[in-house]
């Protein structure tokens, strides 16, 4: 796997409503940009993708917790 990028956004909510809430609320999304490894030729069976894109979740996993502390 080629990784060319990741992105990953946490957003932190602190109040909702018109109430301010106890404990902040916190929403993350990532996501990743790998080198198309089938680019230019035809292929019908892509599972090897299954287990780049569980290696691209815990990659981004330790970047969050890394980021914003939640370990």
């Amino acid at each position: 796997m080629e990784l060319v990028r990741i992105r990953t956004i946490i957003d932190v909510i602190y109040a909702e409503g018109f109430r301010r809430l106890a404990k902040p609320l916190r929403r993350v999304a990532a996501g990743a940009v790998i080198k198309n490894p089938f680019a230019g030729r035809y292929v019908e069976d892509l599972s090897e993708l299954y287990e780049t894109g569980a290696d691209l979740g815990g990659l981004q996993l330790s970047d969050i917790e890394n980021k914003d502390g939640l370990t």
